[in-house]
């Protein structure tokens, strides 16, 4: 057992001592050893011999971690409340959507800890199985996009009037950045210039509360209902860096990705994306903000995946960023269709 485990284990007995007997108390184990990620390292801990295997998740992020698609994350006191303010909210609320129940902060480690729930992410339901029925998938992706509308209420949205020109060339621009800086082709129809319009364009766009990383495996589909995972309602933005995360994380999925050339799986990818925004923006037109933030945002992605591939795989480097660059390259392509989803 390793001493990180051991430390994890030594501070989460006392808050668990008025739940759990003496014996129980000894008997904690973390299952299946450290689940080390990029933004944090998660301890699933149960009680030897006992069924549920698991009972509790200890999450402890990595607020060093930096990517060009991310902010890097909250401290675990930060991301504690957030999850306390989010599953309080949904209790209030009664959508039938939850979060993981809060039971402490762990500060002598800087991580906190929570109720294990079971069931799969949306991530997990991208997959062959879905081909042939996808109404599981389709479904939870309609759930996420409600869940995404009961975040951003939250609070009152300020309505702030963007000038969609200049958001434009600062997308634009980041976006071509980004890419030339990791040495990315890009074509000049992924950055069209505008025709400004007579007296500048304008259009109103929301700020709303962010839960800071909405994406598919952040969503998932429990016996009881559709639970919420690691919101950080850190600050406000435009809703569209939301909804434009989890859209672009939904394409990020290795099934839709490796099956870049098959019309099948790219019919079901954009099926679940338009299933998405659908639910999110009902009978409301998509602004014209969420195709610039989108362009931007999945700039930062790609960036984020050839870093991935250069630190992780380097032997495997060359053909996996031939199929990222194919794959990325349709979809930059896919965005400037005047039908995209």
């Amino acid at each position: 057992m390793t001493s990180e485990v051991n430390d994890v284990l030594d501070c989460l007995r006392p808050v668990l001592a008025d739940h759990l007997e003496p014996s129980e108390l000894g008997a904690l184990v973390v299952q299946g050893g450290v689940r080390t990620r990029r933004r944090s390292s998660l301890y699933f801990v149960g009680i030897a011999g006992r069924t549920p295997t698991y009972r509790w998740v200890v999450k402890q992020p990595n607020s060093t971690s930096q990517q060009h698609d991310l902010p890097s994350p909250m401290s675990s006191a930060g991301q504690y409340a957030a999850l306390q303010r989010l599953h309080e909210h949904f209790r209030l609320v009664s959508t039938g959507v939850s979060t993981p129940d809060p039971v402490a902060q762990l500060p002598t480690i800087d991580a906190y800890v929570m109720e294990f729930v079971a069931g799969p992410t949306l991530t997990e339901l991208i997959g062959p199985r879905a081909l042939l029925r996808p109404n599981r998938l389709v479904e939870g992706i309609r759930s996420a996009g409600l869940v995404l509308q009961e975040i951003h209420s939250l609070e009152p949205a300020e309505t702030v009037s963007i000038d969609v020109d200049s958001l434009a060339d600062e997308s634009y621009s980041r976006a071509r950045k980004v890419l030339m800086d990791h040495g990315i082709p890009t074509r000049e129809s992924w950055f069209p210039p505008r025709v400004p319009s007579p007296g500048g364009a304008r259009a109103e766009g929301a700020r709303v509360v962010q839960h800071g990383d909405f994406a598919p495996e952040n969503i998932l589909l429990s016996p009881s209902g559709v639970v919420c995972l690691e919101p950080e309602l850190a600050e406000k933005d435009w809703a569209e860096r939301d909804v434009s995360r989890f859209v672009l994380m939904l394409f990020d999925a290795p099934f839709f990705v490796v099956g870049v050339d098959v019309p099948a799986v790219q019919r079901l990818r954009r099926r679940a994306a338009a299933t998405f925004l659908d639910a999110y923006y009902g009978e409301l037109p998509r602004p014209d903000t969420l195709r610039l933030i989108l362009v931007e945002s999945l700039a930062a992605r790609w960036a984020t995946r050839s870093l991935d591939l250069v630190e992780r795989a380097p032997r495997l480097e060359s053909m996996r960023s031939a199929l990222l660059r194919r794959y990325f390259t349709g979809l930059m392509d896919e965005l400037r269709s005047p039908d995209w989803l």
